[in-house]
């Protein structure tokens, strides 16, 4: 509910604040709420049953206390007015709810270990703490369960500079670093060479029929050539374009910001969810165009003269015959057969692209960031380190005026 506009104080309007910000205070439920302070005095005077409610909604919160004994749930964790308010300013921030989960468990565990409410924690106290539990984890010895400081450090920054008031240079001081964690970026280093993504396509009915087999599952043969159709597209697509697997599956073709024109085609897609997500155009030329045009032509039977006309008219996901469980199950079947072995069965395709394209292009950050969907190109320079030692000696005998030995670095699947 929004109070911008609220001229009246009514009995929704007044709960709903002292929930929302956890007080009965007239001046900061004015403040709060952008009403008069007058206005919210003389309403709960004449309304002494409702300010009845509002001071048994404030005492609910104030009952609830932390103790390790009493608090062992996340969900009652997070009633406590200090954190559900962190958690609306995260929200607000527009944070992936999967972010935000993360930095609650990790505050939960914190404070479990520690015994103190989070309102109470002091940063001596929990540098001191987290620094004596990383040498118990350095040693290969027990600490306290879920407080890996690469687990909880984010979330405990987090959790003091919007709550308690320290900067994030005075816990980067105490031991509390913005560092990324160990093995940040090894796994962008993964990457599926050209004779393996040959493979992969070349081996996906294998591929489809070994994970059917396994989970018996009974399709029509219409219905798995649609899959393989799908699952060889899919792979072209999320090569050329970088794409995510969630944002691949929800891309449709009826997308009124899609341009399909001759040789050229531009796929609007919506990148990590619906809230907060980045709003991306995916650009297809070349052979990645021509790959796409010749599986629309197979898959839905729009030749390739007619698609610029008619796909928009096309009331269906790229892929209408895959979700996300079972086309992660079929990706990872044909990597294993490409001998291609990894965690990330569809998000190694982004990382292909990104090490081809910074290859192909002499290290063009700026416009592989752009093409690929990366917010800014230092994302793109921590994740896959610095340009290739081959574009180091082409730019060096350019720079020197020696033969530059051209290699084959066109983005190709």
């Amino acid at each position: 509910m929004s109070y911008d506009k609220i001229t009246k104080v009514t009995e929704d309007v007044y709960l709903e604040a002292v929930r929302k910000y956890r007080t009965i205070n007239d001046t900061e439920l004015a403040k709060k709420t952008g009403v008069a302070r007058t206005s919210i005095w003389r309403f709960r005077s004449k309304n002494p049953e409702i300010y009845a409610k509002a001071k048994q909604i404030i005492a609910g919160f104030d009952s609830v206390t932390f103790s390790t004994t009493s608090v062992n749930e996340i969900s009652i964790f997070k009633q406590f007015p200090i954190v559900s308010e962190w958690v609306e300013i995260q929200e607000k921030k527009g944070s992936s709810g999967r972010y935000i989960t993360d930095n609650i468990s990790a505050l939960f565990n914190v404070c479990n270990a520690l015994g103190v409410h989070p309102a109470n924690l002091d940063i001596d106290m929990v540098s001191d703490k987290m620094y004596a539990w990383r040498k118990l984890e350095d040693a290969g010895l027990e600490y306290p369960s879920g407080c890996a400081y690469n687990t909880v450090r984010k979330g405990i920054r987090s959790f003091m500079t919007i709550q308690l008031g320290v900067t994030g240079e005075q816990l980067t001081i105490k031991g509390i670093g913005a560092e990324h964690s160990k093995g940040f970026g090894l796994a962008s280093r993964e990457r599926i060479l050209k004779e393996q993504r040959e493979t992969i396509i070349r081996e996906m009915p294998n591929a489809v029929k070994n994970v059917c087999d396994r989970r018996r599952v009974q399709l029509t043969t219409i219905e798995i050539d649609n899959i393989i159709k799908e699952m060889r597209a899919i792979c072209i697509f999320m090569y050329y374009t970088a794409t995510r697997i969630t944002a691949t599956l929800d891309a449709r073709f009826n997308d009124n910001k899609n341009v399909f024109r001759t040789g050229y085609w531009e796929i609007h897609v919506l990148d990590k969810g619906k809230r907060g997500g980045i709003h991306w155009q995916k650009r297809l030329m070349d052979d990645g165009h021509k790959k796409m045009s010749e599986y629309v032509a197979d898959r839905f039977g729009i030749s390739v003269e007619n698609q610029n006309s008619e796909l928009m008219r096309l009331d269906s996901a790229l892929f209408p015959s895959l979700d996300y469980k079972n086309e992660c199950l079929y990706m990872r079947e044909a990597l294993d057969i490409a001998g291609v072995h990894t965690k990330s069965p569809n998000h190694i395709w982004r990382h292909t692209f990104a090490q081809d394209w910074l290859h192909a292009m002499d290290g063009n950050y700026e416009v592989g960031a752009e093409i690929g969907g990366w917010k800014d190109i230092g994302t793109m320079k921590r994740c896959y380190g610095a340009v290739s030692e081959s574009i180091v000696k082409r730019g060096l005998a350019k720079a020197m005026g020696l033969p530059v030995i051209e290699e084959d670095n066109k983005l190709l699947f």
